[in-house]
């Protein structure tokens, strides 16, 4: 196991909707949060494999972390090579032969911490990684990354697309993509907008925006709104116009629910991610403490 201090752990553990400043989490209600973890499922006769599995591994930890499973102690940020680009002065490293860049405002440890953290998030192992074999496009496909942040899943499916849209609010991440994806502008439209339940100056609905289209790959990760994008995309879905989607579904305790109320609601078979995730930055977390992370449909 490596050893680090607890706040390097968590920047070497997080997720990217985790990323948030460290120093207003107080490490010991991590360690509470642990301990509380530990207890509520000691009064469980007999948790299945997979918790038992889990609350062995926590047990060896300090405190709660996000990503409760021995692969992410595989993973160490001096392994990674950060460089500069001369023409923007934007940092990047190089993921499965493409560059992705980061935000300007970032050092390289930044990036380094951040890098491994979506390493681990899309590990094969990991209840969080978006792709699986089904998951996988044909060619010519129309894919739009709701939450796209700095655009690594995308990147892998870029080649793959006939049309990729990513939508994103963070104006420094916007940036970072218009250079990421500068090879493949010819497909690739960046939108800054919040995808949600209702249009406005800055919002709009999957409905609206892409009305009389079809999505192949619809995929979100936005922080807890992802009922209210799907609740803004009721025609789509009642028309079988979005073929595959992933839903994260781990921000808030009734999401994963209210996922699956709104998808078999229009006729989709869910399939939920193994696993599960321990969303440390909820505020009002409680038991059952362990979250699934994602939901996938394949049509």
């Amino acid at each position: 196991m490596i050893r680090t201090t607890l706040r390097g752990a968590y920047l070497k553990w997080m997720p990217k909707v985790f990323r948030k400043n460290l120093l207003l989490l107080k490490s010991d209600h991590l360690i509470k949060l642990k301990y509380d973890i530990l207890l509520y499922y000691k009064k469980e006769n007999n948790p299945d494999i997979e918790k038992r599995s889990v609350l062995e591994f926590l047990k060896k930890q300090s405190a709660a972390v996000v990503f409760p499973y021995e692969f992410i102690n595989e993973y160490t940020p001096e392994k990674i090579d950060v460089f500069k680009d001369p023409e923007n002065e934007f940092s990047y490293v190089i993921h499965k032969g493409k560059k992705l860049y980061f935000k300007k405002s970032w050092n390289e440890h930044r990036i380094k911490t951040y890098y491994i953290s979506l390493l681990i998030e899309q590990d094969y192992r990991s209840p969080h990684t978006y792709k699986t074999n089904e998951i996988n496009l044909k060619n010519d496909g129309t894919i739009c990354d709701v939450g796209a942040a700095e655009g690594i899943f995308s990147l892998e499916l870029v080649d793959k697309a006939k049309n990729l849209h990513l939508v994103e609010i963070d104006e420094e991440w916007i940036e970072a993509l218009k250079h990421t994806f500068s090879p493949w502008m010819n497909k690739v439209a960046i939108h800054r907008k919040y995808i949600t339940d209702h249009v406005d100056e800055f919002s709009t609905t999957i409905d609206v925006f892409f009305k009389g289209q079809q999505i192949d790959l619809l995929k979100a990760d936005i922080e807890g709104e992802e009922v209210k994008m799907l609740e803004g995309s009721v025609e789509m879905l009642q028309a079988k116009k979005i073929k595959k989607l992933i839903i994260c579904t781990y921000h808030k305790s009734e999401d994963f629910l209210n996922v699956k109320r709104i998808l078999e609601n229009n006729s989709y078979e869910i399939y939920p991610s193994n696993g599960v995730m321990i969303y440390i930055y909820d505020e009002k977390i409680g038991p059952p403490y362990f979250r699934t992370a994602l939901i996938r449909t394949y049509k």
